[in-house]
């Protein structure tokens, strides 16, 4: 059965797509939303696509940003690029974030090198990291054109397990119908379609019943080649491997970390100013301290049964302070370099991690002299 692309009977359609143009014509916000609403994305962008950067960016930005972000996505890189010119740095990251990593690389690689250090703060360490791997392959490269939304499963887990741990990725992932098995050091095993996990018994390994020794292409390769692969095997996606093989397609520091990168993309897209500092500061507090008793008492289990309440108790402790150091450090950071014209993504994850693992070795041995010192000295 064919697929569908559009909506509504070919004559809806039709008149659908004429409103579409009349409201760009006329710059009419309004009726242009409720005519994008009822058409496909591609649509859309083939209606704005003669129109002034400043209709566009008038027009677009009435959809909501997943829609936005997909009509972005169906323009040519020329009109992407105008496009680009007329949005702020919170809006650029507000719509590097929807976009697929592939088309998220395009658009970095069309950008001037003002503008991509501009937005880049504004986004998270792992969303910059993949933008820029994806980003230095040639145009005419595999590397250029792949994605890194894929979905992958371990060779140890069952066919139940795999496809409830599909379910839960599914929404991030550009398709779920083909995953990827990997190992600890993500390099590729085999492959598993959505179909035989689900005819597979649920107990399966899927290792009994993957495919060994997928077909795959090098990233550096010339685009043609993954298309004719493709092509002459009617797969629906094919791995992507780097020159090492591998597929492409510490509590404290991690607790400051998000905290730093939450604080950092606030900052830079204005969700947050410096006299918000109280109150997150405040906000933060309460939430590191639920997640460090929480922390605590799991430690606290273990300390106790690998060494007495004594350990127990030094553990929990250490616990508890270096999870809400670590936080407050990673929230307070970006603010402070922000007040010192510093770029607040200059207080990334190696930075916070550092000071937080520091803060955590002070307050261990600290904590150790104390309560072990004073429980020999009342022995």
């Amino acid at each position: 059965m064919a697929s569908q692309p559009s909506r509504g009977s070919p004559m809806n359609r039709t008149q659908t797509l004429v409103a579409l143009r009349a409201a760009i014509a006329v710059a009419d916000a309004d009726r242009f939303a409720l005519a994008a609403a009822a058409v496909h994305p591609a649509d859309v962008a083939g209606a704005l696509a003669q129109s002034a950067p400043e209709v566009l960016y008038a027009l677009l930005g009435v959809l909501p940003l997943r829609v936005r972000a997909e009509t972005f996505g169906y323009l040519e890189p020329d009109v992407q690029h105008r496009l680009a010119e007329q949005l702020s740095r919170g809006e650029l990251a507000e719509l590097f974030v929807n976009l697929s990593p592939d088309e998220r690389a395009d658009l970095f690689n069309q950008l001037h090198d003002a503008q991509r250090e501009s937005f880049l703060p504004a986004l998270a360490q792992a969303e910059r990291e993949d933008i820029r791997a994806l980003a230095r392959y040639p145009e005419d490269t595999v590397g250029a054109v792949m994605t890194s939304d894929y979905a992958t499963v371990p060779a140890e887990v069952t066919a139940a397990e795999a496809i409830a741990h599909l379910r839960n990725v599914a929404p991030d992932k550009e398709t779920i119908y083909e995953a990827y098995v990997v190992d600890a050091g993500r390099s590729l095993l085999g492959s598993v379609s959505l179909k035989d996990l689900v005819i597979s018994p649920p107990e399966a390994a899927v290792a009994r019943f993957m495919q060994r020794d997928p077909l795959f292409v090098r990233a550096e390769a010339p685009r043609g080649d993954a298309a004719r692969v493709i092509a002459k095997y009617d797969l629906l996606a094919i791995p992507v491997l780097g020159t090492d093989d591998k597929l492409l397609i510490a509590s404290s520091g991690n607790a400051g970390s998000q905290s730093a990168t939450l604080m950092v993309r606030a900052l830079a897209t204005g969700d947050v100013v410096l006299r918000d500092w109280g109150g997150l500061l405040l906000r933060e507090l309460a939430v590191s301290i639920m997640l460090g008793v929480t922390m605590a008492l799991v430690v606290s289990a273990i300390g106790f049964w690998r060494g007495g309440l004594r350990i127990a108790l030094v553990v929990a402790l250490t616990m508890l302070v270096v999870v809400i150091a670590g936080s407050l450090v990673g929230m307070a950071l970006p603010f402070i370099l922000d007040r010192f014209k510093i770029d607040p993504a200059a207080s990334s994850a190696p930075l916070i991690t550092s000071i937080a693992d520091a803060i955590g070795v002070i307050v261990y041995f600290a904590l150790a002299t104390a309560i072990l010192g004073l429980s020999h000295a009342l022995e």
